[in-house]
């Protein structure tokens, strides 16, 4: 999709979100240009505990977040059941990982985006056991939230949230299926 095309599906995206679905772009551009020590600060103002803070501050390492193909999901029988192959699995258009994010912006975002992602484990180092996004304060988006922020950015310019939403039919359903049938 080209660059015109693609701010074009922003505008409309606008339109049918509204100015505070979308606010969060301009949060995550402007997390990316924050220094260690701001985000620190950023964190302790939101009521983070120091070492929890520090932890949240880190670079994210880890998996992202599988928009359309879970870990868990088998392949149907007549694909042979079983787990997908990890080439599919990890793949750019089914994993929503952004470039840059640290731990909490991932944590934050992987929480609003997932129905079933509530939140973490925690270092040992940090003191504490864990997180709740609910406990945090945080709310998950509604279905058209999720579609725009949980897809990867390859997977939106194919369109491919359109399956998510029924717009394509049950053409979605025939992916995966979590019992490999």
């Amino acid at each position: 999709m080209g660059r015109k095309q693609g701010e074009l599906a922003l505008d409309v995206g606008s339109l049918l979100y509204g100015g505070a679905e979308l606010k969060g772009l301009s949060e995550v551009a402007k997390m990316g240009r924050m220094t260690r020590a701001e985000r620190l600060a950023k964190y302790a103002a939101e009521g983070l505990e120091p070492k929890f803070a520090e932890n949240w501050a880190l670079p994210d390492v880890g998996q992202g977040h599988h928009a359309f193909i879970r870990q868990s999901d088998l392949l149907p029988k007549f694909l042979g059941g079983g787990p997908f192959p990890r080439e599919i699995l990890d793949h750019s258009l089914n994993v929503l990982k952004p470039v840059g994010f640290d731990k909490g912006q991932q944590n934050v975002l992987h929480f609003k985006v997932d129905e079933d992602f509530f939140g973490g484990r925690l270092p040992k180092w940090v003191g504490q056991r864990g997180w709740s996004g609910k406990r945090m304060g945080l709310t998950k988006y509604g279905e058209l939230g999720r579609n725009w922020h949980g897809r990867p950015i390859a997977a939106r310019e194919l369109g491919l949230g359109l399956v998510e939403l029924g717009l394509l039919g049950d053409f979605g359903d025939m992916l995966t299926d979590e019992e490999g049938e």
